[in-house]
């Protein structure tokens, strides 16, 4: 090889001759080939998309001292390669949703793992008080497409204080009552001092 030919000397000739012969253009081929070997780099990438890539580059290793006439075979692998290539770095849109606003939204390339973002508040009202529980649905393993995930929140119902008062402002009883319920009195049946015109 020397100055981009390879040369070749025919030994059954009737005379020593040499031919000098074009190497296959390999640029194209090299280029996908290290941007899977990048991508494999990647600590986020999942060992099953790991595993995928490898057996791609396996399946179109060539030799490399393939003769432009076999550009052919270097094209084929070629496009094998930049299909992988294609598919291992496109990009999808991972989406936290809580309530209807979006709470996180980030690309992540096919084949990667990611974290859920920190966990979500949702405001009480006065009928609940809310704590988040999970999101909804279960997380993948890795990327494959876009995805959305929702927060799910336990709610517990909220308690009001109730005071039950006599006329003067003494108090008579205090529980706690949940929201949407009657209170209902238990206690002593209130009294009040009578007066000259009035008994109570």
């Amino acid at each position: 090889w020397q100055n981009g030919y390879y040369t070749y000397t025919c030994k059954r000739c009737d005379a020593t001759e040499t031919e000098n012969v074009a190497r296959a253009d390999y640029s194209a081929y090299d280029a996908a080939k290290d941007a899977l070997k990048a991508r494999l780099e990647d600590t986020t990438l999942h060992a099953t998309v790991a595993a995928e890539i490898n057996a791609v580059l396996t399946a179109n290793a060539l030799a490399d001292k393939l003769i432009v006439t076999e550009q052919d075979t270097v094209t084929t692998a070629t496009t094998a390669l930049q299909n992988e290539v294609k598919r291992v770095t496109h990009e999808y849109t991972v989406t936290y949703m809580n309530g209807e606003a979006p709470h996180s939204t980030f690309e992540v390339m096919y084949g990667s793992t990611f974290s859920a973002p920190a966990d979500p508040e949702k405001a009480a009202d006065k009928q609940y008080t809310s704590i988040f529980k999970e999101w909804s649905p279960a997380k993948v393993d890795y990327v494959t497409g876009n995805v959305t995930y929702y927060a799910v929140y336990t709610e517990t119902v909220n308690e009001y204080t109730v005071v039950f008062q006599n006329e003067d402002g003494t108090e008579l009883q205090s529980s706690e009552v949940a929201y949407g319920e009657t209170p209902v009195y238990t206690g002593e049946t209130p009294t009040k001092e009578a007066t000259a015109q009035y008994t109570y």
